[in-house]
């Protein structure tokens, strides 16, 4: 029985000391790396669940040692390093995911959140607009938004928010609703001052 985190965390190490120890797994290395890698993976969602950062981000580590062609893995790794605010790893990390999973939006709009924190400004421009190709997410138009914003780029920033608002679904979604609702006022705001400045 694992009622409890701790309980998951404990099986799942006496499993990787188990197949480290196990002489068959020793014979065929690849055979015993691959069911590694899944029982690592197993411990980082335990981590992550609990809220421990610094374990996920050591267990994402010997994930991506046993299997480094595991897009996900570095994508998962990026965004802790990026909420650590270590965004040159972030940077690392996010690339390599996009290497390995070209077509996946969610790498990019992580990476350009990474680039904006950075003021790298026209970097994440490029990395929302093709988060917003692949998958039309609100959030990418959001972030874009802010971008532009941040630029002062207040018209573009305006059809980014409306065009998040109108993709949006409004039931499940109402903080950033109410998040959008407000940067649309605050924009307006900003363009009518300008306006009336000239």
């Amino acid at each position: 029985r694992l009622d409890t985190p701790q309980q998951k965390i404990n099986m799942l190490n006496a499993l990787i000391e188990r197949i480290n120890d196990d002489k068959k797994y020793k014979k065929d290395t690849e055979w015993r790396d691959k069911v590694l890698a899944k029982t690592y993976l197993h411990l980082a969602t335990v981590y992550y669940q609990m809220g421990e950062e610094m374990q996920t981000l050591n267990t994402c580590t010997k994930i991506i040692e046993l299997d480094p062609s595991d897009g996900m893995t570095y994508y998962n790794r990026g965004s802790i390093y990026s909420n650590m605010r270590l965004y040159d790893k972030a940077l690392q990390d996010l690339n390599r995911t996009i290497e390995l999973l070209p077509d996946y939006g969610s790498a990019y709009n992580n990476r350009g959140l990474v680039h904006e924190r950075m003021e790298h400004y026209e970097e994440a421009l490029s990395d929302f607009s093709t988060a917003i190709e692949l998958e039309g997410s609100p959030i990418a138009y959001y972030n874009r938004g802010n971008t532009h914003f941040e630029m002062e780029n207040y018209i573009a920033a305006l059809s980014d928010y409306t065009s998040a608002l109108n993709e949006i679904d409004q039931n499940n979604q109402a903080d950033l609703v109410s998040e959008l609702e407000m940067s649309i006022k605050v924009t307006n705001d900003k363009i009518e001052n300008k306006n009336s400045n000239n």
